[in-house]
């Protein structure tokens, strides 16, 4: 099957959209019994009635699943568009399905999250983290700098409109891998945590801006590390499960889908 060839954006039969993501959790043991999460600080230029508005959002480690075998996806779910020119290039898991395969492409996916099962789809988050570090820290994380293991499974069976700049209001059904990182490099975890206490949101809007200014795509990444207990009780004092809901705590707007990798 060439990728090339398959279709963009929905159809009047494919009229679902489907996000395949890893998410990690990555963990940086601070001081004994202080853990922080640390979370992508993400600032991004939108145009926005002439001006320049700046989106910011910290949310975890992670992206779209890459599709190594077409062929056995489409065996699954016999048609299927991606949703943007970028996610065919990339050939990442974020498709428009018919709703009723929504089952299939759903247990195909969980199929090939079980251990010796990975034929088809990249599940590894290696690729993400390395690509993450060097946006946020500029340098690739090494093997030898943390421990990873893999959590589990969330699915978003209800399907909700998207915030996606490619896709925006779609309605979208998602399917996470989860896993945990545990930095075990003491000078990588002083540079994380410096490089955090160096980027607020302030001075990364003005970097996005910048960059913007300068003809790039508008965008600055940084590391966000917040003390876990105190993320846990500021999504749990939320009291909403909704992924596309998210919470204000210490100045910093935390993605909704930092709540698939707090449990």
């Amino acid at each position: 099957m060439d990728v090339k060839k398959v279709g963009i954006g929905p159809s009047s039969a494919l009229d679902l959209r489907v996000s395949v993501a890893t998410l990690t959790k990555v963990l940086i043991p601070w001081q004994i019994g202080d853990v922080l999460l640390a979370l992508e600080h993400k600032a991004t230029v939108i145009p926005e009635n002439g001006d320049r508005a700046v989106l910011l959002r910290a949310q975890p480690f992670g992206g779209a699943v890459r599709l190594l075998d077409p062929g056995k996806l489409e065996q699954a779910v016999a048609r299927f568009h991606f949703d943007s020119e970028r996610s065919r290039s990339e050939s990442d898991l974020r498709l428009f399905i018919n709703q009723g395969d929504w089952v299939k492409l759903r247990d195909f996916c969980l199929e090939e999250f079980k251990e010796g099962r990975r034929s088809a789809l990249e599940t590894d988050p290696t690729r993400e983290l390395q690509e993450e570090f060097q946006d946020t820290l500029g340098f690739e994380i090494l093997a030898e700098q943390y421990q990873i293991k893999p959590l589990g499974t969330f699915v978003e069976d209800q399907p909700q409109p998207t915030a996606n700049l490619y896709a925006a209001g779609a309605l979208t059904a998602r399917v996470y891998f989860t896993f945990e990182a545990m930095i075990i490099d003491p000078d990588l975890e002083q540079v994380m945590v410096e490089n955090s206490d160096s980027h607020s949101p302030q001075v990364l809007r003005r970097l996005a801006l910048a960059d913007r200014r300068q003809g790039g795509r508008g965008r600055a990444n940084a590391v966000l590390a917040l003390r876990l207990g105190e993320v846990q009780r500021a999504f749990k004092d939320s009291s909403s499960t909704d992924l596309r809901k998210a919470v204000e705590h210490r100045g910093f707007t935390l993605d909704g889908n930092v709540r698939v990798i707090l449990h």
